[in-house]
């Protein structure tokens, strides 16, 4: 949540910065920001949706070029492996799956299991909302550094399980942090470079590992000083 909050906050405060990234960033996107939520679901627990606790770790409400909403929901992700413990499945998510439209094999037992399964349910979320008159379109967008391959090989095997995408039916996008930052540097060097600083550099820690480099691997020094032999005489 630390990385959501220092990368999204100030889109909430500039709602035209926020859509001008969003223009670069996502296939076909014309909206127009207008709130900024974190950790939001439209009903955690309501059976309309995907009756379980699943939220969004952030999500960016918009008005299209001919008034219609519309949301981008996201998913950031830094050091997970997608591997993290999975909540219950519940009927529900099977009913939304097939209902969905969305997916090749809406039964494939891979959309039920890590890597994918997070994916799947905020997919069916997301989609769900627009089913339920909510919205009438939307995005589900994960982001994550480039080198995080478990967020990355997971993304790439998810979208082969997705149909082309159609009118009233949830996108779902991958970026990278690294793509999003230097969007962001186009209109807030600053804020991007902070972000850079903070997620990215890795020479901070090539550099930590030189410096500390010549003590690997050396034996740890004895501080347990030997006892003396009992006197037998």
């Amino acid at each position: 949540m630390p990385l959501t909050f220092n990368l999204l906050a100030p889109w909430g405060h500039t709602p035209e910065r926020a859509s001008s990234y969003l223009i670069e960033l996502l296939p076909a996107f014309t909206g127009a920001a207008r709130q900024l939520l974190f950790e939001h679901s439209p009903g955690r627990g309501n059976p309309k949706y995907t009756g379980d606790y699943t939220a969004f770790a952030a999500l960016i409400r918009y008005l299209d070029g001919q008034g219609r909403n519309g949301f981008v929901a996201f998913e950031i992700k830094y050091s997970e492996s997608m591997r993290e413990p999975m909540p219950e499945l519940k009927p529900r998510h099977a009913e939304l799956s097939e209902a969905s439209g969305l997916f090749t094999d809406p039964a494939a037992a891979a959309l039920r299991t890590n890597p994918l399964a997070q994916f799947w349910r905020e997919t069916l979320l997301a989609q769900s909302m627009i089913d339920n008159g909510l919205y009438d379109e939307g995005y589900l967008v994960t982001i994550a550094p480039a080198l995080n391959y478990h967020v990355q090989d997971a993304a790439e095997v998810y979208q082969a399980h997705l149909r082309e995408p159609e009118d009233g039916k949830v996108r779902f996008v991958n970026l990278t942090l690294e793509d999003v930052i230097e969007t962001i540097r186009l209109s807030d060097s600053g804020h991007a470079e902070a972000l850079h600083h903070r997620y990215c550099d890795f020479w901070l820690v090539d550099g930590a590992l030189q410096l500390n480099a010549p003590t690997f691997g050396q034996a740890l020094p004895r501080t347990r000083q030997r006892r003396k032999p009992v006197n037998a005489g």
